[in-house]
């Protein structure tokens, strides 16, 4: 699977929405809230959240997401979910 960059898939929402794609970036932030967790992730065009959960992501991302710290380097894989609230007007949930 190709890398794409935030910038990108915001400039073409319609052509991602509900795709696959994997993003590769450093960790802004992260927080978590039972089985649900969200990371800010940064490439260098943009910050995006990722959320992951149980059950819906890979168990190993599930619970590598712990060992997570700021600025860490990381590549998430995920679908994007297109999301009014956002900033960049989407989100991705994570696989």
């Amino acid at each position: 699977m190709k890398h794409t960059r935030i910038a990108q898939i915001a400039r073409s929402l319609s052509t991602y929405a509900e795709k696959e794609i994997q993003l590769e970036g450093w960790v802004q932030a992260k927080r978590s809230s039972g089985k649900i967790k969200f990371l800010q992730l940064r490439d260098g065009s943009g910050i995006v959240q990722c959320v992951f959960v149980k059950g819906e992501c890979s168990d190993e991302s599930f619970e590598s997401f712990e060992t997570l710290t700021q600025e860490s380097a990381v590549t998430v894989s995920g679908k994007v979910r297109l999301d009014q609230r956002s900033k960049v007007g989407f989100e991705i949930t994570a696989l």
